[in-house]
């Protein structure tokens, strides 16, 4: 006796929002790591070091917040999880134009 297997389809509505925010919010990352030494340079910063430094702590502040996000995405539901980092993104980084000093940035 064969058994029929069922395949839910790939290309659900769940998998395209999940895709386009993902997409946006990776862009976003993306975005950063070139332009900070240059927004640094623009705050007045004049040492080249302290623009490796300054991705050096993004960087390591990514691989933080990576592992903090994934631990509470495996304690508690994935779907809301994601949403509040989908809006603390969309929220924060309209802000960064606003920072003025190197200890805001």
């Amino acid at each position: 006796m064969k058994r029929k297997s069922y395949r839910e389809p790939l290309w659900t509505r769940n998998f395209v929002l999940l895709l386009i925010t993902a997409i946006f919010m990776y862009i976003t990352t993306f975005m950063f790591i070139p332009t900070l030494p240059l927004f640094a340079r623009n705050l007045g910063v004049t040492d080249p070091s302290v623009g490796g430094i300054i991705i050096l702590v993004y960087t390591i502040s990514c691989l933080a917040s990576r592992a903090i996000w994934g631990d509470t995405a495996g304690h508690w539901e994935r779907k809301p999880v994601y949403l509040v980092g989908v809006i603390i993104m969309a929220t924060a980084a309209p802000f960064f134009g606003l920072v003025s000093s190197l200890g805001g940035f």
